[in-house]
């Protein structure tokens, strides 16, 4: 952040940072280090200036970079294949710190915006290796954690969205086991980085997503302590009489006007129910006198039809 931001601190090779290594890290003792140079040296022209990284699939990624990390493993197991140890796998770990570093200096070196592809494929292929026990289950959050610290909040937001579509393999139980610690401190770290009122749809995605990940019983989320906020007190405002009632007298006149308008409305639908019965009575009169008009037609029929009988008869 210092870097990409301020300009204090001038972009740091990975030669250096394992010079510091060796400074630090004697217990270690000289040959790890230099089986984190062999593995850095076998695994980075595959991400640092390789136009094919593009075009590759991540299996044949995972297989070229497996192919070149176990030709240079010095132990085999039962069968005569070659695996590594628990050492390797942490000179391995040092090796993918040291490659992150290097293409991401590689990157301000150059001036350009950041190229996130050999990134995310670094990434993909630490997540596959946890996964395979080719590396330590706690290496990808742990690549995570660094990444993060490197970017500026701008650039953290795409980099989230990487980790997030990613999530389903992160919290695998296998990587969950030792990299909660990880995702929990990278995620808290960002909050903390952040402006609260400037940055909050990120803040309310990275809650979102510790809930997520952890259980409501995880112990960082708990108050276990019972360590409260005593110092903060709600002070309440006791009303004045004269205030309740005001309030008491609008909530009557309320009530009254509502009592009025409901009146009214009962009173037009009862006005409206005689006119509709009067229309009815009188389609029924209309009705009677057309039935009465029918009979007394058929009636004069009937008579006429019985005199002319008569006079045939005659």
């Amino acid at each position: 952040y210092q870097r990409r931001v301020h300009g204090e601190v001038q972009p740091e090779h990975w030669q250096g940072r394992l010079l510091k290594m060796k400074s630090a890290g004697g217990g270690l003792g000289l040959g790890f280090l230099e089986r984190v140079q062999q593995f850095h040296g076998a695994v980075a022209p595959l991400f640092v200036q390789n136009p094919e990284l593009e075009t590759m699939t991540e299996e044949q990624l995972r297989k070229s970079a497996l192919k070149r990390i176990l030709d240079v493993c010095r132990e085999v197991d039962k069968e005569g294949a070659k695996k590594l140890s628990v050492e390797e796998k942490l000179a391995l770990g040092h090796a993918l710190h040291l490659l992150l570093g290097e293409i991401g200096d590689s990157n301000l070196e150059r001036g350009d915006a950041i190229d996130y592809t050999p990134i995310f494929r670094l990434l993909d292929l630490a997540m596959s290796f946890a996964q395979s026990d080719v590396l330590e289950d706690h290496e990808p959050n742990s690549l995570l954690e660094e990444l993060f610290e490197r970017q500026t909040i701008e650039e953290c937001k795409m980099v989230f969205e990487f980790m997030k579509s990613r999530v389903q393999v992160l919290t695998s139980p296998k990587l969950l086991k030792r990299g909660r610690y990880y995702i929990l401190r990278t995620c808290n770290e960002i909050i903390r980085r952040t402006c609260k009122s400037h940055d909050t749809v990120l803040c309310g995605q990275l809650l979102i997503f510790l809930s997520h990940v952890f259980p409501l019983s995880e112990r960082s989320g708990l108050n276990l302590t019972h360590s409260f906020n005593t110092g903060n007190t709600t002070e309440f405002e006791t009303l004045s009489p004269e205030f309740i009632a005001n309030e008491q007298l609008k909530m009557a006149n309320l009530r009254d006007a509502e009592a009025q308008a409901r009146l009214r409305a009962e009173k037009r639908e009862t006005e409206k129910k005689p006119s509709s019965h009067s229309h009815r009575h009188g389609s029924h009169k209309h009705k009677s006198s057309s039935s009465s008009s029918l009979s007394s037609s058929s009636s004069s029929s009937s008579s006429s039809s019985s005199s002319s009988s008569s006079s045939s008869s005659s």
